[in-house]
């Protein structure tokens, strides 16, 4: 299992903490449990995803719950401002 395995690279995903090596940002998993998403329908989503993937990603979204947070509102901001919604 790779344990809090993310990347952050500026210039990719907005510098967001992503899953290993995706561009999968672990802000995006988090809206879509929140979402009512399953884990299984979130492997289903995103074959390269791993179920230990997915342990990680919310071990880390329960660590650092104020930058998911951020995350999440920024996007949320952007997608307000471009009438997407």
């Amino acid at each position: 299992m790779r344990l809090y395995h993310k990347s952050k690279t500026p210039g990719v995903c907005g510098g967001d903490a992503c899953v290993g090596n995706t561009r999968i940002p672990v802000w995006s998993l988090v809206c879509d449990r929140r979402l009512g998403a399953s884990d299984a329908i979130i492997l289903e989503s995103f074959p390269d995803l791993t179920a230990a993937d997915l342990v990680n990603a919310w071990a880390y979204a329960d660590a650092y719950p104020e930058e998911i947070e951020q995350a999440i509102k920024e996007n949320d901001e952007v997608m307000e401002e471009s009438d997407v919604y």
